[in-house]
């Protein structure tokens, strides 16, 4: 190999590298991308992710800051049939056509409310002339009445379920509790909003088209470069060596692939590369190894002095999601990581599958309802009919969460979408067990997308953890991530 070529070629490379515009780190993170200062924004135009106050879990703040600006005025979210400009996987469109096909999809929330009311107007009675020995599922054991908790209770002088309120009884109707008249309604697959982004049921998925990473290829080359530099010195040397032996970075950071990359367990010794089968992802478990190649992945492994080159992940936890009517299984993994909470998630809709990589911005701080609006992320819901009377529990997920942020040195908003399918309900388990997590807990998963094609990650998924009988609420987390195809990452599995 030529010396004085493979130099020409590095000093090339080096001096591309210098001009080009290519991210400072993967998921989330410079470029534009981060989160945090540098003009990133939430909400309707300006409600800042964190926004310097305390929201982490049970703050409970004893006042309630002032919500940023937004274009309405009011610092809430938005419930907008807006559409999204982004194709949709075949995963989402199998689940948008299972609600189409029991004929509950609507053009907006007052049609889904007036069907339902029509079509149940007779099935959720609360009048009884004895008290039931079983309390219908339909009526709760507290409603909220003038932001208090009140009992609903069965009284046989009136014949019926109801509640006190300043002395005088009131009879309890289903259809008037709006947060048992959504959960009624999700249970039976209302769904209302646009048809998932066009295109055709079962139409495969194509990512947003990012610009061309010049950057991310040059760097590629000057590493190759410096690679056939060492080889060829220690061929010259030993005239022995064979070309392509990898030796690992010195330094902690990194473990070779039996070590299992970052954890540092001992890699499983089963592989199966069956991962577009459903039932695969039921038998992942802590301790596999899942390997991550993509795009962001390379980039990452590049920031830490790891080379061009996949990282193994150990599988720390996995959290499994069941739709209450089975239409939809997630299964959430969490990768262990040094830097940041990486989420691997496979989603499948009968024998569809999507796949996605997802991070936990750091702006964002997990909480409750109760913190969330005591924080002023009230970009999260859209706006109550009151919004100087209204419960935690009726305040339903906002469709659509704009973000101000830079992409290539300009600033822009971009709108993440609610997906069609809607806001979806179902139990989730945890291996291993954590707390409160012990059994099944009600999860709410709200899943949205950009068709920005600019944008690194276009995938947001929000997840509303437990909470359902308590009036705080359950605790919500907010994901961000891009779609991965089979090709962008291997399992080998405990």
């Amino acid at each position: 190999m030529n010396h004085r070529l493979i130099l020409s070629t590095l000093v090339l490379s080096a001096a591309l590298i210098t001009c080009s515009n290519m991210p400072s780190s993967a998921r989330g993170g410079g470029g534009g991308h981060s989160f945090g200062g540098g003009g990133h924004s939430w909400g309707s135009g300006g409600s800042s992710f964190g926004s310097g106050r305390s929201s982490g879990w049970g703050s409970g703040g004893s006042s309630r800051p002032a919500p940023a600006a937004s274009s309405s005025g009011s610092g809430w979210g938005t419930g907008r049939n807006s559409q999204s400009t982004a194709k949709s996987s075949a995963a989402d469109q199998a689940l948008y056509a299972k609600a189409k096909m029991q004929g509950t999809v609507y053009n907006s929330r007052e049609e889904a409310v007036s069907a339902f009311r029509t079509k149940h107007a007779n099935d959720y009675k609360t009048t009884f002339s004895s008290e039931p020995s079983k309390r219908p599922d339909y009526i709760p054991g507290m409603t909220q009445i003038g932001g208090r908790d009140v009992p609903v209770q069965y009284d046989s002088r009136y014949g019926g379920y109801g509640y006190y309120d300043n002395g005088r009884w009131h009879a309890y109707e289903v259809f008037r509790d709006m947060a048992m008249l959504g959960l009624l309604m999700r249970n039976d697959h209302y769904v209302y909003g646009p048809s998932p982004y066009g295109g055709y049921p079962g139409q495969p998925y194509y990512p947003p088209q990012q610009h061309f990473p010049w950057g991310f290829v040059i760097l590629v080359v000057l590493v190759i470069g410096v690679v056939l530099l060492v080889k060829s010195a220690k061929n010259a040397a030993t005239n022995r060596m064979p070309f392509g032996e990898e030796v690992a970075p010195t330094g902690n950071f990194y473990q070779p692939r039996e070590n299992a990359g970052f954890g540092g367990a001992a890699a499983p010794d089963s592989h199966s590369s069956d991962v577009n089968d459903p039932e695969f992802w039921q038998e992942i478990a802590p301790g596999s190894i899942i390997t991550l190649k993509d795009e962001q992945t390379i980039e990452d492994s590049m920031k830490k002095n790891l080379g061009a080159k996949p990282i193994d992940y150990i599988v720390s936890k996995v959290r499994r999601i069941e739709e209450q009517d089975g239409m939809v299984q997630w299964t959430l993994c969490l990768l262990k990581d040094p830097d940041q909470r990486i989420w691997f998630m496979a989603k499948s809709v009968d024998r569809n599958i999507d796949f996605r990589a997802y991070y936990e911005p750091d702006e964002f701080r997990p909480g409750n309802r109760r913190d969330m609006v005591e924080n002023g992320n009230l970009w999260l819901f859209q706006e109550p009919r009151d919004v100087n009377n209204y419960k935690l529990s009726e305040l339903e997920f906002t469709t659509a969460i704009d973000r101000e942020t830079e992409v290539h040195g300009s600033t822009r908003q971009v709108s993440y979408e609610q997906k069609s399918q809607g806001v979806l309900y179902g139990s989730m388990t945890s291996d291993p067990a954590e707390t409160g997590f012990e059994r099944g807990v009600f999860t709410a998963v709200a899943e949205y997308v950009t068709g920005d094609s600019a944008v690194q990650n276009p995938e947001l998924l929000l997840l509303e953890m437990g909470g359902e009988a308590g009036s705080n609420g359950g605790l919500i987390n907010l994901l961000l991530g891009a779609s991965l195809t089979a090709t962008d990452f291997e399992v080998v599995k405990r």
